[in-house]
């Protein structure tokens, strides 16, 4: 069945299923529209909902008022959206499509590449943006949750920025990290992927740049200095120039690594996966894109366990390789026993770049 489409990050927007733009006549139908949206299914009192956008008035008044955006709303949008009887208002839960409902389904922890770039595309201002008033308590469930649906934005766009930096794809890195400072104007974490990506890129001056507007910005409104690490990433910038992309050589052992005729796996130090063979897609049915920036456990069958991922990259780098049985679970949802074997990648310098995983029928 045709669905109604509701886009709540950024300015609202309502579509109806034939693609034309729907308009409710007033700001606070609009606004019954997206929070009846935004709850699919959930029926509330009208009692709730008048007091909640017409809490300003009289009880008569509020309830005529909100009869009139009920009216409004069926105009608009037909029968088909907004159930209504004598007690309760609710949205039908198969009427429509929000975009925040999109993204509550997927979890930036453990996201693939593709889901966190959903959060960037999907999210193109705050959500309901513009719309603000002066009753309590719309005004106080706003707020909430825009700070929570920043939030959930910001992990995802700093797990983005790390895969990007991992696979050399600086550009994209810089924009989500540039993104991450409009929620967040001091982290720091995103202030270095912005250097290492302008030196990167060669232009160390600009990273130098960016180092020195941080640390007066930092002293005007803290009162601190960068953290250690953001001054000495500056400093070994400033001594060497240019940085070669910290990804190529793991990139590398990667591509070479990808040749292997059996299932291979490659990770970073943060146990992301930056690598995944033909064979592994064969075997398990998810392909590269889906597999890169997750957890490799996100394939077993104990549902990604991150203990467990953590404890084999620790034992593969301390003891040389872990070894051991594992039950993964491929894309269609079979489950198959695996014997393990998961072993350290080193650079040229002898420094640790990441672990690759293979395995054999168990």
């Amino acid at each position: 069945m045709a669905r109604f489409e509701m886009r709540a990050l950024g300015p609202l927007r309502f579509a109806g299923p034939d693609g034309c733009e729907r308009r409710p006549t007033t700001r606070k139908t609009a606004m019954l529209a997206a929070y009846l949206a935004i709850h699919p299914g959930k029926r509330f009192s009208r009692e709730a909902i008048a007091g909640l956008l017409w809490g300003d008035k009289d009880e008569a008044r509020a309830r005529h008022s909100l009869s009139q955006a009920l009216c409004d709303l069926k105009n608009v949008f037909g029968k088909q959206m907004v159930g209504v009887d004598f007690q309760f208002i609710w949205s039908a839960a198969d009427a429509i499509d929000v975009d925040v409902a999109r993204l509550a389904t997927i979890d930036p922890a453990c996201a693939s590449r593709e889901e966190l770039e959903l959060f960037e595309t999907l999210y193109q201002g705050d959500f309901l943006q513009g719309f603000d008033f002066d009753q309590q308590g719309l005004s106080s469930w706003l707020m909430a949750e825009r700070e929570r649906l920043r939030q959930r934005l910001h992990d995802a766009l700093s797990r983005l920025v790390e895969s990007r930096l991992h696979t050399g794809d600086h550009d994209a890195a810089l924009t989500a990290a540039q993104r991450i400072l409009a929620i967040d104007s001091f982290d720091e974490t995103a202030h270095r992927a912005i250097m290492r990506c302008h030196a990167i890129k060669g232009f160390p001056r600009r990273s130098a740049d960016h180092f020195r507007s941080l640390e007066q910005e930092l002293a005007r409104e803290l009162g601190v200095d960068p953290e250690p690490e953001t001054c000495l990433l500056h400093k070994r910038i400033q001594e060497r120039g240019p940085l070669a992309p910290a990804s190529r050589t793991l990139a590398d052992f990667a591509f070479v690594l990808e040749q292997l005729p059996y299932a291979v796996a490659v990770t970073d130090t943060h146990n992301r996966i930056v690598g995944w063979n033909h064979v592994a897609e064969d075997t398990l049915g998810f392909a590269k894109a889906e597999m890169c920036g997750r957890l490799p456990t996100a394939v077993y069958a104990t549902g990604g366990d991150l203990p467990l991922a953590e404890q084999i990259l620790r034992k593969a780098i301390s003891g040389g390789r872990w070894v051991g049985d594992v039950m993964l679970t491929a894309k269609d949802g079979t489950t198959f026993p695996q014997r393990r074997i998961v072993s350290p990648l080193v650079d040229a310098d002898g420094t640790i770049v990441g672990a690759f995983g293979h395995g054999y029928a168990a």
